[in-house]
């Protein structure tokens, strides 16, 4: 699933490949794909998506943004923001990929939205909102370089398990099951730990390790289209995806837990 560094790496797919040439079309070949807000279900598509997107031809982009898992552009006095969803992926390619969702086209190869599971969406709002409509309901930015123990800690509290914790966009926006699980195994945490019981040295680890967790995997997929690993992509995190082989540190097998629905992978010898 798409977490914060495929958005921002989509992010720069998008400053790259449009540049800051005028839109020629903009598309929804999928008009469901077009909805009322960042919204995962279709049921919340636009009542006229080509109207939606029509203000767009004949604008540049002058700014891409991101804010967690969500990203876009702004053109005009219209920003496209765009959530990924469960499967959601950005394709530059001369003729329409399978489950292409959207195209934006300026004097290149078309830039395609495409979408498996049709989860991930976009919406047009005026310009000046899209900072807020990126933020609305997040907490701060987890590659933010201004992210401190202090405030980890005003938010990491109470006896909620610290990965499910990290993973609510509501108190740190951006990471996922794959992003918490390495975090906390690079920061020898337990993933069932009650927030409260954490130690202020335990938070310090967490705080120091997020960006650069996720900077490294922004620097590592930086190169082309995405191939998720959950749809067969390599494999190249520590702990996620490997129940029962040696952890890279100890060799004790890796074991998983299910945690808010979701699998954790952890290593019961390094993370006490």
């Amino acid at each position: 699933m798409p977490e914060l560094p495929e958005a921002e790496i989509a992010r720069r797919q998008l400053q790259r490949w449009l540049g800051t040439t005028p839109f020629r079309e903009a598309r929804a070949i999928d008009p469901a794909v077009v909805r009322t807000h960042l919204s995962s279900k279709p049921s919340d598509a636009v009542a006229d998506p080509a109207g939606a997107l029509a203000p767009l031809v004949g604008t540049a982009p002058t700014a891409f943004l991101r804010h967690g898992k969500r990203f876009g552009l702004v053109a005009g006095d219209r920003a496209v923001l765009v959530h990924l969803g469960m499967s959601g992926k950005l394709v530059q390619a001369a003729e329409k990929p399978p489950y292409a969702r959207l195209a934006l086209v300026t004097d290149g190869d078309p830039v395609w939205l495409v979408d498996r599971r049709r989860f991930g969406c976009v919406s047009v709002v005026p310009a000046e909102e899209a900072d807020s409509v990126l933020r609305e309901g997040h907490g701060p930015d987890a590659l933010d370089e201004a992210l401190s123990a202090d405030g980890l800690r005003a938010v990491l509290k109470g006896g909620r398990a610290v990965k499910v914790a990290l993973m609510d966009q509501a108190l740190l926006a951006g990471i996922g099951n794959i992003q918490a699980a390495e975090i906390l195994f690079r920061a020898r945490v337990d993933p069932r730990a009650a927030c409260k019981a954490l130690t202020d040295e335990q938070v310090a680890r967490i705080a120091a390790i997020t960006p650069a967790q996720l900077q490294e995997v922004i620097d590592g997929e930086d190169a082309g289209e995405i191939v998720y690993v959950t749809d067969g992509g390599p494999n190249v995190f520590a702990v996620y995806g490997r129940e029962g082989e040696p952890c890279p540190s100890c060799a004790t097998p890796i074991e998983t837990t299910t945690q808010g629905g979701r699998t954790t992978y952890w290593c019961p010898s390094c993370q006490r």
